[in-house]
């Protein structure tokens, strides 16, 4: 640790000092600080202070130190380092002062283990590694490390480095996770998927000549009966249809802010695929917060005794819920949603897996089993879908399931090719979340041991990292 890091951390302590009124001060030191310099800074006297934590490894060099000063009324407390460092994290960097310092796992428990992968000892390593840099900097590097703070492991194939994990080894990792939640037999059949891609394949093609003439072509278009009978059929004519309601053969989603992409690129693609058909699943908007984020804040609020009016949960994009057999809403879907202009540096997926992290807690108290919560990120033209769980204590896996493109233009419709293969895969993940939470009548005790605490203010791009 350098001079000038102790230094700033001593001055940070010494304000702490200054606004405390109690004779008695129970906070930690710097362990290679000297006592009488950081009396000078605060301009504070022995007499001041009764009490004094310090770090077990310290202990007696803070003994010997103290006796050397007779006019001293000072008395130290030996502390586990545990206990010591998460003290002196709010002097280190007061974001610190909001992230749990429970362990990943229990020694004794078992550990996730993901084709001969440790993921506890991976995700462990790196969550260390994010409180050890924030010790000694402002921010950290990535969203991995952001997320690692509330126990989050990004499975996904462009993050094998910051896991420490050969790519051919990380890939296996990523296939076996992807088939926890969905078989690919359960999204999209080949023939059906031949179907569709041909058909959206001449309906771009449309795109580049005439926008007016496309509604009259698509119902003109040949298609076999048994294809207009088609669930994903329909919905992949559906989102095209209701696309063309916005475009122009000048259009660009370059050009549109953040709320007009939603609203007419977006919303369409999302309403045609992720339909009424199941009328337990109710979707909301931009204007509905999560209750799960606001339970969940209310909780810490009153653990540490902090005001707990106008306590507002998070608000995502887009999500969705559904009432589970005992009158509890859970949410399965959430969305975020920027524009290409202000996706550098994923700044949403830092607060999509957060508020995962919430409605997995939430679901885990209320005695839900199976549960798991459904993502979309969309930033620009690139949209990923992940699947979030609690397969392990203390390991919060959140799986990218498939990357897909959103058009761009009108001359770049043939990329809804890509947008309803991972749409498919998306409704499909999202009716399975829904039947989990319809279907349970478990009456079991939850088991609030696999649980997590989150930060306080869950970890956000704009305060962790960049």
């Amino acid at each position: 640790m350098s001079t000038s890091f102790e230094y700033s951390l001593l001055r940070s302590f010494c304000k702490s000092v200054k606004k405390l009124k109690a004779p008695e001060i129970c906070s930690a030191l710097i362990s290679r600080a000297s006592l009488m310099d950081v009396l000078r800074i605060a301009n504070l006297d022995c007499k001041n202070i009764k009490n004094i934590n310090v770090p077990s490894e310290d202990f007696p060099r803070w003994q010997k130190q103290n006796k050397k000063h007779k006019d001293s009324t000072v008395t130290f407390t030996r502390r586990t380092n545990v206990e010591y460092y998460h003290e002196i994290a709010e002097l280190a960097n007061p974001l610190l002062a909001n992230v749990s310092f429970e362990a990943v796992c229990n020694e004794s428990r078992k550990h996730w283990v993901v084709n001969n992968t440790n993921m506890t000892e991976k995700l462990e390593a790196i969550r260390t590694a994010s409180i050890l840099k924030l010790k000694k900097k402002p921010k950290l590097n990535s969203p991995v490390e952001a997320l690692s703070l509330n126990y989050i492991i990004i499975i996904s194939p462009e993050y094998h480095l910051d896991y420490s994990v050969d790519l051919t080894q990380w890939e296996k990792v990523v296939k076996t996770c992807k088939k926890i939640y969905l078989k690919e037999e359960e999204s999209v059949k080949k023939d059906e998927w031949r179907m569709i891609k041909d058909s959206i394949d001449e309906f771009s093609s449309w795109c580049n000549s005439s926008i007016s003439s496309i509604q009259e072509s698509i119902d003109e278009t040949k298609v076999p009966a048994e294809y207009k009978k088609n669930g994903n059929y329909k919905r992949t004519i559906n989102m095209f249809n209701n696309i063309i309601q916005h475009i122009s053969y000048n259009w660009d989603t370059k050009k549109l802010s953040e709320n007009t992409f939603i609203n007419q690129i977006i919303d369409p693609i999302i309403v045609a695929f992720l339909d009424k058909e199941n009328p337990a699943i109710m979707y909301k908007g931009s204007d509905s917060e999560l209750q799960e984020s606001k339970e969940r804040k209310f909780e810490q609020a009153r653990v540490n005794n902090h005001d707990t009016t106008n306590i507002k949960g998070r608000i995502p994009d887009r999500s969705a819920y559904v009432t589970s057999t005992s009158s509890n809403n859970h949410h399965i879907f959430l969305c975020e949603v920027k524009t290409e202009s202000c996706s550098n540096g994923r700044p949403d997926l830092v607060k999509l897996g957060s508020m995962m992290k919430d409605c997995i807690d939430n679901a885990i108290k209320k005695g839900i089993r199976d549960y798991f919560a459904v993502g979309l990120l969309v930033e620009g033209r690139t949209a990923t879908l992940y699947s979030a769980s609690l397969p392990s204590e203390g390991v919060y896996a959140l799986v990218a399931m498939d990357t897909f493109f959103i058009p761009t233009s009108s001359k770049d419709m043939d990329t809804l090719v890509s947008t309803s293969r991972g749409m498919i895969k998306c409704r499909a993940l999202v009716v399975k979340a829904a039947s989990i939470i319809s279907n349970d009548d478990s009456n079991e005790e939850p088991n609030l041991g696999m649980i997590r605490k989150s930060c306080s203010s869950p970890s956000h791009h704009t305060e962790y990292y960049m």
